[in-house]
């Protein structure tokens, strides 16, 4: 993962920096931080950890596996969820 960690003058970043890190000077460029909501629901959380995970799914076909393969092992009756 990629994040900004330090801005500053050459010399401040050159004492923090000890060369484990990429350096980049974008002098006269408008830098933002991006912004990041990392809240969560409780109870939505919790369900969505039971859920099938679809989001990532690249084909129809592997939806559709995915579905089955919860599909097996849930009782009869029983409603499933996707996410």
């Amino acid at each position: 993962m990629t994040g900004i960690v330090a801005v500053g003058s050459n010399d401040e970043i050159e004492a923090w920096h000890g060369g484990a890190h990429a350096r980049y000077r974008w002098i006269g460029k408008l830098l933002l931080p991006g912004f990041n909501d990392a809240h969560v629901h409780f109870v939505d959380g919790g369900l969505a950890l039971d859920t099938v995970q679809l989001n990532d799914a690249t084909s129809a076909d592997e939806f559709a596996r995915r579905i089955a393969e919860r599909a097996q092992g849930t009782t009869e009756g029983r409603v499933g969820f996707g996410r």
